[in-house]
């Protein structure tokens, strides 16, 4: 029996996210085979990161994300992104397709229009975190797959999302609340006129909007409630935390409805994937 090693990688680089018995395996197979080009890996226990470096397994043991950016360097509010010291270290959610990045943009958007009158300043701001951005990835799960990589080591995102992440899935992520403001997303329920089943709707309209269930949505799904009277001693620990940091972000819900279309229109046209021409 023979191996055959590739005279080229057939990859650029193998990331493998945790390393047990089915890492090391694949680590090992693909050095022998000459693969990739790099191989590299992290773990969640800094013991276990410690000991792959040891060993020699793989070509570079990185830390986790959340150890990626320092807490002291991380930033602290929007114009924060756009300092070129991030150039090719943020991933983001394609803003097209995704109600919250188009919110976030739309916020951005809107701050000009109240600060100015004019559109110019938030394009401006736009191209500038353009120029930052490594990638606009098409769904959620590739954006946490490419932070989890380090492949980007910021984004922008909404915060029950990375709660979710950090507690029930353990990726080591963390967050930061925008200093200046952030906008804040309302999910919306209501009864569809000619409901076949009126009462039964509205029976169900009535018990999804009571603090009980607004504090089970907390408990279980995180999402943080709508209604200002609920005890905050009955939310969990991370929701109290936020709900005393965030400062809601004014934005003009009528300019934003009436231009966000005309606003993503232009910046898909005139900015995405530009940056690398400033």
């Amino acid at each position: 029996m023979s191996s055959q090693v590739n005279a080229a990688p057939i990859f650029k680089r193998v990331a493998l996210i945790g390393f047990g018995l089915i890492g090391g395996s694949i680590a090992r197979g693909a050095k022998l085979q000459g693969l990739a080009g790099e191989i590299v890996t992290s773990a969640r226990s800094e013991k276990t990161r410690a000991r792959v470096a040891e060993l020699g397994i793989v070509d570079r043991v990185v830390e986790t994300n959340a150890e990626a950016v320092k807490d002291a360097d991380a930033p602290k509010d929007w114009d924060d992104l756009i300092d070129p010291k991030w150039k090719g270290k943020i991933v983001i959610r394609d803003p097209i397709a995704s109600g919250t990045m188009r919110a976030i943009f739309g916020a951005i958007m809107a701050r000009s229009i109240a600060q100015t009158g004019k559109p110019d300043a938030g394009y401006e701001w736009l191209r500038k975190l353009d120029a930052n951005t490594r990638e606009y990835t098409l769904n959620p799960t590739i954006l946490y797959q490419k932070l989890g990589r380090q492949e980007g080591v910021v984004t922008m995102w909404d915060m029950p999302d990375f709660a979710t992440l950090e507690q029930r899935t353990r990726i080591p992520i963390k967050y930061v609340i925008p200093a200046s403001g952030t906008p804040l997303l309302v999910d919306g329920i209501a009864i569809v006129r000619g409901s076949k089943h009126p009462k039964e709707a509205e029976m169900y309209y009535e018990y999804v909007t009571t603090p009980e269930a607004m504090i089970a949505a907390a408990d279980s799904f995180l999402r943080i409630p709508a209604r200002k009277d609920i005890p905050v001693s009955k939310l969990p620990s991370w929701i109290r935390d936020a709900m005393a940091q965030i400062k809601p972000m004014p934005v003009d819900r009528v300019v934003m409805a009436a231009h966000l279309d005309e606003w993503m229109k232009y910046w898909d046209a005139n900015i995405r994937n530009r940056g690398h021409e400033q």
